[in-house]
C-alpha cells in the first residue's frame, strides 16, 4: 500500500494512518488490527455500494464488528494480494470529529484495476482518531458521469 502524501498536520497524518492500518489489516486479513482502527462505540456502521447497484450494509457495536470480520475472513483466510493506493485524501477536521473522502484503486495481478470512492467519519477516542463509519461506492473511471464531476 502506497500512503500519499497529502497531510498538512499532524491529525491528518494520524487519520490518514488509521485508514491506511484498517486497509492493510483487511488485506492482511487480521481481526485484531482492523477492529483496532475502529471505536469502541455502539453506533459503528458501513455501507458498500457494489458495481451492480448492491449495497452492503452494517451497523453495530464494536463486538459486533469483530464478529462479523472474523466471520468474513474465516471465508477468506489467506492474504490479499491486492495492492490498494489512495489518492485524493480531503480531510475536515471539526473538534474531536473528522470527516474524510478519498479515492482508493485496487490493483490485483490478472485483473482490471478497481475505484472507489472512500467516505469515513472518525472521532477522537482517549487521544487516537478511530473510524466510526465506512462508505465504499465502486465505479468505473472512464464513465463521463466521473469525468465531468473531475
Amino acid at each position: 500500500m502506497r500512503l500519499s502524501a497529502q497531510a498538512t498536520s499532524p491529525d491528518e497524518l494520524a487519520i490518514q494512518m488509521v485508514i491506511e492500518h484498517e486497509t492493510q489489516a483487511y488485506l492482511d486479513r487480521n481481526t485484531d488490527r482492523q477492529s483496532a482502527c475502529w471505536a469502541d462505540s455502539t453506533g459503528l456502521s458501513q455501507r458498500i455500494c457494489l458495481n451492480d447497484g448492491r449495497i452492503i450494509a452494517a451497523d453495530g457495536d464494536h463486538a459486533a464488528l469483530r464478529r462479523g470480520l472474523e466471520s468474513y475472513f474465516r471465508q477468506l483466510p489467506d492474504p490479499d494480494p491486492s495492492v490498494f493506493e489512495h489518492r485524493h485524501y480531503k480531510i475536515r477536521i471539526r473538534g474531536e470529529a473528522a470527516f474524510v473522502t478519498f479515492v482508493q484503486i485496487m490493483q490485483c495481478a490478472g485483473r482490471p484495476a478497481s475505484y472507489s470512492q472512500q467516505v469515513r467519519y472518525l472521532e477522537r477516542e482517549a487521544g487516537s482518531w478511530k473510524i466510526i463509519h465506512s462508505g465504499v461506492s465502486y465505479y468505473d473511471p472512464t464513465s463521463r458521469q466521473v469525468q465531468a464531476s473531475r
